[in-house]
């Protein structure tokens, strides 16, 4: 079924972020597909060294197809505390970035069919397993390449899910820095990181899990809630 034949004007998704067996973070995805607003918070629910405090949230205002057309950034993470806004135009392939101590927006080249991660993410519903798509992290064009990997069944929140399982990798230009970092979108894209999602048959392709594979330890996204 269609992502845009169904209903999703108060959809949200719940995820758990884990390492190592316990929950270091919260993350909660609200799609208004009737003011095509995504909005998404990621809270810490365990702080060290190693996992420093955050509270971030990421907000897309888009077109049909979760297209972008601004973008916005408010990082509260560990010692740092700012806004981040951009102005997507993709006709003519520049995006305008700004925060609190900019004179002027910084200018910065995209592709037509570039994306913030939330929405690419919310986008593979629709999507063939298989592909190439561009990827805005924070200013910083990447490249994600979709491999299907297999079918499987998985047991989330005592519900078994029939999966497609594909793999995101990443690759950019390292020649080019994103306009600001921050610990979810900057620890994700990395120079050939990978990332498994498994999407779920019996919610229209909804992630319900993922994998992202890293050193020392990987990070596992685990749906905890889903509302419609």
């Amino acid at each position: 079924m269609s992502l845009i034949a169904r209903n999703l004007a108060a959809e949200q998704i719940g995820l758990s972020a884990r390492a190592l067996g316990f929950e270091v973070a919260k993350i909660q995805i609200a799609n208004d597909e009737a003011k095509h607003i995504l909005t998404v918070r990621t809270t810490s629910t365990y702080t060290s060294s190693v996992f420093p405090s955050l509270d971030n949230t990421y907000i897309s205002y888009y077109t049909n197809g979760f297209l972008p057309f601004k973008l916005q950034a408010q990082i509260n993470q560990h010692n740092k505390k700012e806004t981040y806004s951009a102005l997507l135009n993709h006709k003519e392939g520049k995006a305008y970035w700004s925060d609190s101590h900019a004179d002027k927006p910084t200018v910065v080249n995209i592709t037509p069919e570039s994306r913030d991660v939330f929405s690419v993410l919310m986008l593979l519903r629709t999507l063939p397993p298989e592909g190439s798509y561009p990827l805005d992290g924070n200013g910083k064009i990447w490249n994600t390449q979709s491999t299907y990997l297999r079918k499987e069944k998985v047991l989330i929140n005592d519900k078994t899910y029939n999966c497609q399982v594909v793999r995101a990798t990443f690759h950019g230009d390292p020649n080019i820095k994103p306009y600001f970092k921050d610990m979810v979108i900057g620890d994700l894209l990395v120079e050939g990181r990978k990332m498994d999602i498994w999407l779920a048959d019996e919610l229209d392709n909804l992630p319900v899990k993922a994998v992202i594979y890293k050193f020392p330890f990987n990070i596992d996204w685990i749906m905890t809630q889903y509302k419609p």
